[in-house]
């Protein structure tokens, strides 16, 4: 099933990139029409491979290897609008070395990595630009500053 799942990400992506390329006219020039907006718009695909290990008092130490994988697409800007979608997924080879917060039962009783597989929906918004003032409304990752107290978990 995990590997069903790579494979479709996978091809998604691949599809999207070649799929999502410049549209016939110039990039200075804006979409004429919201259609045109959706097949000017951009594609992405981030993916990183992680390892943790962490050693805690009482419990079993944890290993964990997990691969992480985000496929986006933006919109082009359309009369002051523009549109994201981003999924997240993530695979672990051996998601039993190390406990998910809570999550798989394989874990129990290892020191706890708090990146647990599967997929979601990682961001979908709709934000509009007028001069220089953006409103966004929708699910959107929020970074500030280095991400200690309010970010996505890349400070631990």
């Amino acid at each position: 099933m995990k590997t069903n799942l790579i494979r479709h990400v996978v091809a998604a992506a691949l599809l999207l990139a070649v799929t999502a390329g410049p549209g016939l006219a110039s990039e200075s020039t804006p979409p004429a029409s919201a259609a045109e907006a959706i097949t000017r718009g951009k594609a992405s695909l981030n993916v990183r491979a992680r390892y943790e290990s962490v050693e805690q008092t009482g419990l079993r130490d944890a290993n964990a290897l997990t691969l992480r994988t985000r496929l986006g697409y933006a919109t082009a800007p359309w009369s002051g609008f523009r549109a994201l979608a981003e999924l997240e997924n993530i695979v672990s080879p051996d998601g039993d070395r190390f406990g998910q917060a809570g999550i798989n039962a394989g874990g129990a009783g290892r020191a706890v990595v708090p990146d647990p597989e599967g997929s979601e929906l990682n961001q979908a918004y709709l934000s509009f630009t007028s001069g220089k003032t953006v409103a966004t409304a929708g699910r959107q990752r929020l970074v500030l500053d280095s991400a200690r107290f309010i970010g996505d978990v890349a400070w631990r």
